[in-house]
C-alpha cells in the first residue's frame, strides 16, 4: 500500500537534473513525516494508516510530465527523499519541490529496516510500473488489523455500487475469520488493486 500524490506538469520539462515540480507543502509534510492522524470524518481512517510500518514508500509523489521526445512520462519519489528548502506556514500554496539529483536514466532503491527492497526514486514510467506490479513500492497490509478493518468497510461500501471487487473482500474476510491473525506467518497471495481518487475541478 502506498499513498501516491500525483501531479501533472503541462509544460515540457527540460531534461536537467534535479527534477523539480510544484506541490503543496502540506501534502509534502504529511507524506514525508507520516504522523498519526485524527480522522473525525465518515471515512474513519485508522490513526496509524500512514505510520503502521517503517516503509518510506508508504508516502510518495508522482508527476506526469512530457519528456524530451514530448511523450508522457512519469517521475516518482518517496516523499522522504524530496527536498524542500525551508518550512512554511503557508502550507496550501504551491511550492517548488525537488527530487534527488539523479539522471533520467537512473533510479534509486534501498533496503529498509525490515529487509524489504524499496524503489524510492525514478524518472521513468516503465521502472515505476515494474515496482508497482512487483510490490517494491509501499508495504503489504496483512499484518495490521486496523488497516484491514478500514479497507473491509471501504470496499464493502464500494461493492454496493456494483464494482467487481469481491475477490478482495473475500481476501479480507479470511483474515477476520482467523483467530490467530497477528501470529500467522503463512505466505498469502494478495490481490492487486489500484484505487484512484480524482479531484474534480470546480465548476
Amino acid at each position: 500500500m502506498t499513498f501516491l500524490q500525483t501531479k501533472y506538469e503541462k509544460k515540457t520539462k527540460n531534461l536537467v537534473s534535479p527534477f523539480k515540480f510544484k506541490g503543496e507543502y502540506f501534502q509534502y509534510e504529511l507524506l514525508s513525516e507520516r504522523p498519526e492522524i485524527n480522522d473525525n470524518s465518515s471515512l474513519g481512517l485508522p490513526k496509524d494508516i500512514l505510520s503502521f510500518m517503517d516503509y518510506e514508500t508508504i508516502g510518495t509523489f508522482g508527476v506526469f510530465y512530457k519528456d524530451g521526445l514530448k511523450e508522457i512520462n512519469f517521475a516518482y519519489c518517496s516523499a522522504k527523499k524530496i527536498n524542500y528548502r525551508k518550512r512554511t506556514n503557508k502550507k496550501r500554496q504551491p511550492r517548488t519541490l525537488t527530487f534527488p539529483n539523479i539522471s533520467f536514466s537512473e533510479s534509486l532503491s534501498q533496503i529498509n529496516r525490515q529487509n524489504h527492497f524499496e524503489l524510492v526514486t525514478t524518472l521513468d514510467i516503465d521502472c515505476f510500473t515494474f515496482s508497482i506490479l512487483n510490490l517494491i513500492t509501499g508495504t503489504d497490509i496483512v499484518r495490521n488489523i486496523n488497516v484491514l478493518n478500514y479497507l473491509f468497510k471501504l470496499f464493502s461500501n464500494i461493492s454496493k455500487k456494483n464494482y467487481n471487487i469481491n475477490e478482495f473482500i473475500d481476501f479480507l474476510k479470511n483474515f477476520f475469520n482467523n483467530p490467530n491473525f497477528e501470529n500467522n506467518n503463512e505466505e498469502v497471495t494478495i490481490p492487486r488493486i489500484l484505487l484512484v481518487n480524482v479531484d474534480e475541478k470546480p465548476k
